[in-house]
């Protein structure tokens, strides 16, 4: 009855959620008297024995033929449960002794499911939210608690450990841009070429993000690891079309003739190095069952991400590497 109504108080605070009635187990409990029994001469073997009989709980084989099979048991036929105890008697020396002066009968409820832990027995609440709004919700579910002493909750879930997953993911892709900054710094022998290159990411990693708050969905492990893909690939453009830009002005060019010339002869590669990865992800962008759900994520933010990546890599990095070098081309 308590849990009744503190799931009653969930449902009111969060009524766009399904919250499931608990599902109780009703229960008889036969309780005897040590005191009669001894008055009685009645030992409580002899009430077990009664009870399994009546209750055909003396099975002795089991006749099976293939699918079916058959309980062979020993007892006084079926009784409906208020009749178990009512007009039934045990045999005694002195007599027949009326059974229900010897037991006691309640009827219980209790949950028909429950799970144990760590601390203990729990009453699992299953909650289907979107990521975010999980923290909204658990707001709440803290506050319907904490108004009822008592009960305590904890929380746990896929939510947790995605979110540390997204957390890992973030430091690697962090560490990755950093180490592939200094490698281009290295092979450029420039700190300014591997900032116009990795503004890029920074370019495609936010189109990536307005484009999953577009379609509403939240960031999840399948993005990220679709944001950490797509980043290598588009990565890949700028590196060779600066290169490119940076060996023509070495042959002579000047540089707008360098950068339109490389534009040139890049814009095949990466037409075809985009189309190539958003024909083949396409597919999955198709929803409808379990496995298509689950990589909607990633094929959304890897597709939405090339489709950036392309034009930042045919425009906007020209124009940087234009805007930064043009006074000392003169």
């Amino acid at each position: 009855m308590k849990l009744s109504t503190l799931l009653y108080a969930l449902r009111a605070a969060l009524p766009e959620l399904y919250i499931q009635q608990p599902e109780w187990n009703e229960y008889i409990e036969l309780i005897t008297d040590p005191e009669r029994l001894a008055l009685y001469g009645v030992s409580f073997n002899q009430i077990m024995s009664y009870l399994q009989n009546s209750m055909n709980a003396g099975s002795v084989l089991r006749i099976s033929r293939g699918d079916f099979s058959m309980p062979v048991v020993i007892g006084v036929g079926t009784k409906e449960a208020k009749d178990l105890i009512q007009g039934s008697y045990i045999n005694t020396q002195g007599g027949r002794v009326p059974l229900e002066i010897l037991l006691k009968e309640t009827r219980n409820r209790d949950l028909k499911q429950i799970a144990s832990g760590v601390d203990g027995e729990f009453y699992p609440l299953v909650l289907d939210v979107r990521g975010r709004e999980a923290r909204r919700v658990m707001d709440v579910v803290k506050k319907v608690v904490r108004d009822d002493d008592r009960f305590e909750v904890s929380f746990s879930g896929t939510y947790f450990s995605n979110r540390e997953m997204i957390k890992e993911l973030c430091a690697v892709l962090a560490i990755s841009i950093l180490l592939l900054f200094f490698i281009l710094a290295a092979q450029f022998e420039s700190m300014v070429q591997p900032f116009i290159i990795l503004s890029e990411l920074i370019i495609d990693i936010f189109a990536v993000l307005g484009t999953l708050w577009l379609f509403g969905e939240s960031i999840n492990l399948m993005s990220m690891i679709g944001m950490v893909v797509m980043c290598g690939i588009v990565i890949n453009d700028s590196i060779l079309k600066v290169d490119t830009i940076n060996r023509l002005r070495e042959q002579g060019m000047g540089l707008k003739h360098a950068i339109l010339e490389a534009g040139g002869r890049r814009l095949k590669a990466i037409i075809m190095t985009s189309l190539t990865t958003i024909l083949a992800i396409a597919p999955f962008l198709v929803r409808g069952d379990m496995g298509s759900d689950l990589q909607y994520p990633l094929s959304l933010a890897l597709i939405s991400g090339m489709i950036a990546g392309t034009f930042v890599s045919v425009f906007f990095v020209p124009l940087a590497y234009y805007v930064i070098y043009k006074k000392s081309d003169r």
